[in-house]
């Protein structure tokens, strides 16, 4: 889609644009850069932010076995 999207761009101006016709490896780059950064932070599913932040960790544990055997 982009690259029909951005076509027509190329020969816009009179003159010839260089960075267009790269514009596919620009935004393979793009989404390359999207994985690694979503690939590389930690999994936060079913953490509490005092968890996640490391403030009273022990405190929350215990509080959340306390819920979870209320239960």
């Amino acid at each position: 889609m982009a690259q029909l999207v951005f076509s027509p761009l190329k020969d816009k101006g009179g003159k010839p644009n260089g960075w267009v016709n790269h514009l596919m490896q620009i935004f393979a780059g793009f989404m390359f850069l999207g994985f690694l950064c979503s690939w590389l932070i930690p999994e936060t599913m079913g953490k509490t932010l005092e968890e996640l932040s490391g403030e009273n960790v022990e405190r929350t544990r215990a509080t959340r076995r306390e819920e979870e055997s209320k239960l």
